[in-house]
């Protein structure tokens, strides 16, 4: 039986770190919330219903373009950058400092995503996948096998173009012409956003953040962490990956997805609608709707700060046996003598066991005996620290 040993780890410090860890950015910002972000260089790109970019981490943002649009994502080819939104596609060939259209109106709907595979360039929209062998001036339907999807997030590499859906998650290794729909692994998932890390792809996906991998051909997805949340933005910078969600806030990762900590100390706000991080600095754009409208604050957050945090991670905590059919020890002798709050919960985030105990000797054991076959995430938790780590009970 496959065993999994996914460990999460949502860890509060001992020490005032987090008081700094966030800086609002003040002064003169856009007046609408940014739907997107992307690093290209040390510059950052803002769809704020303009296209703004700051040269100086966020302190200025100058508009870069006049159109007025619904801007949804961008895609960045070094000096080459796509931005898409609704109806519409831009292209600028020199760092985001001048735009011309590459697709106006090719649809009356949204434009998720873009991507450039082998000679070609693919479109993501509300319902399909368009495709242009010649630079923009021709567009044609893409035949996913389904009369309508939305198509969120594409990815390409040398071997691979991969198509994240409303569907699941759709793999051409052919660049585009035929597509295989039927690994397993790749179903029912609503897949937001792809990233990819080394020889991984992380997923943000509608019940957390996915790791999908390829081993000699074969595809496996394994859910990370954050059960239950909508995952809507992603970012890679060197070891990190940041997950920012829609109303739980913004979490990260510095060792490929086995760990996650939560950076929400310091967010006015937990909607993350635009996320983005370059090799200094992670960027975060977080709303809150309000009366007659939105609201929003733009953060930034040195890179150098998560470097200290690694540092300062418990270990020696054990649980086992996993997977379990009965009786379940957690042995946490970093938390001796403390009082710690426990629960094991499904992959929607619903808590079926729950209760209390006291770590007399560093440890306790937990009953999952009436607990059905299937995967859970147990958490524990006091004022000092929060674990949570993935349960597979099998009897």
């Amino acid at each position: 039986m496959k065993t999994f040993f996914i460990i999460l780890l949502f860890i509060s410090l001992t020490f005032d770190l987090q008081a700094y860890q966030w800086e609002k950015i003040t002064g003169t910002l856009p007046t609408v919330s940014a739907q997107t972000m992307s690093a290209c260089g040390n510059e950052i790109l803002g769809g704020f219903n303009y296209i703004y970019k700051s040269r100086d981490h966020g302190s200025t943002w100058e508009k870069v373009d006049q159109r007025e649009w619904h801007i949804l994502n961008f895609a960045v080819y070094g000096n080459k950058i796509y931005c898409c939104g609704y109806g519409d596609i831009l292209i600028s060939t020199d760092n985001g400092d001048t735009w011309n259209y590459l697709a106006q109106n090719l649809v009356q709907s949204n434009i998720f995503c873009v991507v450039e595979s082998v000679g070609k360039i693919f479109a993501g929209t509300n319902d399909e996948l368009w495709v242009s062998e010649n630079n923009g001036s021709h567009w044609s339907k893409v035949d996913l096998g389904y009369s309508q999807i939305t198509v969120n997030s594409l990815f390409a590499d040398s071997r691979y173009l991969i198509a994240g859906t409303s569907g699941g998650l759709f793999v051409s290794e052919d660049n585009g012409v035929t597509w295989d729909t039927n690994i397993a692994c790749m179903k029912n998932l609503y897949v937001y956003c792809m990233k990819a890390k080394g020889n991984n792809i992380f997923l943000g996906e509608a019940g957390g953040v996915y790791k999908l991998t390829n081993v000699n051909g074969n595809w496996s997805t394994s859910l990370l962490t954050m059960p239950g949340y909508n995952v809507m933005q992603m970012a890679v910078s060197g070891s990190y990956v940041f997950a920012g969600t829609f109303s739980n806030g913004l979490f990260y990762s510095y060792d490929d997805g086995n760990t996650w900590l939560d950076l929400n100390t310091g967010l006015d706000y937990m909607n993350i609608t635009g996320l983005a991080a370059n090799s200094d600095y992670v960027f975060a754009c977080c709303t809150q709707p309000m009366s007659g409208g939105w609201t929003y604050s733009l953060y930034r957050m040195p890179l150098s700060v998560l470097d200290v945090r690694e540092t300062n991670q418990p270990s020696g905590i054990e649980v086992f046996p996993n997977p379990a059919n009965d009786i379940l020890t957690v042995k946490m002798p970093v938390m001796a003598n403390q009082t710690v709050s426990w629960s094991v919960a499904n992959l929607l985030g619903t808590k079926i066991i729950n209760g209390s105990k006291q770590l007399s000797n560093g440890g306790f054991i937990i009953n999952v005996s009436g607990l059905n076959d299937g995967v859970y995430f147990l958490n524990v938790s006091n004022e000092n620290i929060n674990i949570q780590k993935k349960l597979v009970v099998i009897k």
